[in-house]
Protein backbone atom coordinates (compact mmCIF):
# COMPACT_ATOMS: atom_id res chain seq x y z
CA UNK A 1 0.00 0.00 0.00
CA UNK A 2 1.44 3.56 -0.85
CA UNK A 3 1.88 5.96 1.47
CA UNK A 4 0.86 9.59 0.91
CA UNK A 5 4.04 12.38 1.16
CA UNK A 6 3.61 14.90 3.88
CA UNK A 7 3.28 18.23 2.23
CA UNK A 8 2.49 17.14 -1.15
CA UNK A 9 -0.92 18.39 -2.28
CA UNK A 10 -2.74 17.35 -5.76
CA UNK A 11 -3.15 20.66 -7.84
CA UNK A 12 -6.74 21.35 -8.09
CA UNK A 13 -8.32 23.26 -10.92
CA UNK A 14 -10.49 26.07 -10.84
CA UNK A 15 -14.10 25.85 -9.92
CA UNK A 16 -15.94 26.23 -13.15
CA UNK A 17 -19.46 27.88 -13.05
CA UNK A 18 -22.57 25.44 -12.22
CA UNK A 19 -24.71 26.86 -14.99
CA UNK A 20 -21.69 26.24 -17.74
CA UNK A 21 -23.35 24.20 -20.95
CA UNK A 22 -22.23 20.56 -21.45
CA UNK A 23 -20.40 19.65 -24.17
CA UNK A 24 -22.58 17.79 -27.22
CA UNK A 25 -22.37 14.22 -27.58
CA UNK A 26 -20.75 12.33 -30.29
CA UNK A 27 -22.16 11.09 -33.45
CA UNK A 28 -21.77 7.84 -32.20
CA UNK A 29 -23.74 8.24 -28.54
CA UNK A 30 -26.64 9.74 -30.45
CA UNK A 31 -26.61 6.87 -32.16
CA UNK A 32 -26.60 4.78 -28.97
CA UNK A 33 -28.98 6.51 -27.31
CA UNK A 34 -31.50 5.34 -29.99
CA UNK A 35 -29.83 1.67 -30.42
CA UNK A 36 -30.46 1.45 -26.55
CA UNK A 37 -33.93 1.95 -26.88
CA UNK A 38 -34.43 -0.85 -29.47
CA UNK A 39 -32.46 -3.29 -28.70
CA UNK A 40 -33.79 -2.73 -25.13
CA UNK A 41 -37.51 -3.75 -27.09
CA UNK A 42 -36.36 -6.83 -28.82
CA UNK A 43 -33.87 -8.21 -26.08
CA UNK A 44 -35.93 -7.28 -22.91
CA UNK A 45 -34.00 -10.27 -21.18
CA UNK A 46 -30.75 -8.89 -21.28
CA UNK A 47 -29.68 -6.63 -18.94
CA UNK A 48 -26.04 -6.26 -19.33
CA UNK A 49 -24.74 -2.93 -20.56
CA UNK A 50 -21.96 -4.37 -21.90
CA UNK A 51 -23.62 -6.63 -23.86
CA UNK A 52 -25.47 -3.39 -25.18
CA UNK A 53 -22.52 -1.48 -25.66
CA UNK A 54 -20.61 -4.64 -27.74
CA UNK A 55 -23.87 -4.61 -29.80
CA UNK A 56 -24.12 -0.92 -30.59
CA UNK A 57 -20.09 -0.66 -31.42
CA UNK A 58 -20.46 -3.44 -33.70
CA UNK A 59 -23.49 -1.90 -35.69
CA UNK A 60 -21.83 1.61 -35.69
CA UNK A 61 -18.70 -0.28 -37.26
CA UNK A 62 -20.80 -1.51 -39.54
CA UNK A 63 -22.81 1.19 -41.17
CA UNK A 64 -21.77 2.71 -44.33
CA UNK A 65 -21.44 7.08 -44.48
CA UNK A 66 -25.04 7.42 -45.67
CA UNK A 67 -26.12 5.68 -42.65
CA UNK A 68 -24.26 7.32 -40.16
CA UNK A 69 -25.11 10.84 -41.85
CA UNK A 70 -28.37 11.72 -39.92
CA UNK A 71 -26.09 11.24 -36.95
CA UNK A 72 -23.60 13.47 -38.14
CA UNK A 73 -26.05 15.72 -39.09
CA UNK A 74 -27.59 16.29 -35.06
CA UNK A 75 -24.07 16.18 -33.97
CA UNK A 76 -23.02 19.43 -35.60
CA UNK A 77 -26.56 20.56 -34.78
CA UNK A 78 -25.82 20.22 -31.49
CA UNK A 79 -22.75 21.71 -31.67
CA UNK A 80 -24.10 24.42 -33.42
CA UNK A 81 -26.63 24.67 -30.36
CA UNK A 82 -23.49 24.77 -27.80
CA UNK A 83 -21.60 27.65 -29.61
CA UNK A 84 -24.28 29.90 -28.92
CA UNK A 85 -24.34 28.82 -25.33
CA UNK A 86 -20.74 28.96 -24.70
CA UNK A 87 -20.63 32.09 -26.36
CA UNK A 88 -23.63 33.41 -24.39
CA UNK A 89 -22.03 31.86 -20.82
CA UNK A 90 -18.87 33.34 -22.11
CA UNK A 91 -20.54 37.19 -22.31
CA UNK A 92 -22.25 36.95 -18.74
CA UNK A 93 -19.10 36.01 -17.23
CA UNK A 94 -16.76 38.65 -18.86
CA UNK A 95 -19.62 41.01 -17.31
CA UNK A 96 -19.35 39.17 -13.80
CA UNK A 97 -15.46 39.48 -14.23
CA UNK A 98 -15.06 42.84 -14.91
CA UNK A 99 -17.98 44.01 -12.04
CA UNK A 100 -15.97 42.27 -9.42
CA UNK A 101 -12.66 43.92 -10.57
CA UNK A 102 -14.43 47.42 -10.27
CA UNK A 103 -16.09 46.65 -6.69
CA UNK A 104 -12.17 45.34 -5.45
CA UNK A 105 -10.97 48.67 -7.86
CA UNK A 106 -13.51 50.88 -5.30
CA UNK A 107 -12.61 49.18 -2.09
CA UNK A 108 -8.50 49.09 -2.42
Amino acid sequence: MKKKTPGLKKLRRPARGLDIPKRPTSAYFIFMEEFRKQFRELNPSIKSIAVVGKAGGSKWKQMSDAEKAPYIAEEEKRKLEYAKRMNAYNRRVAVVDAEQEESDESRS
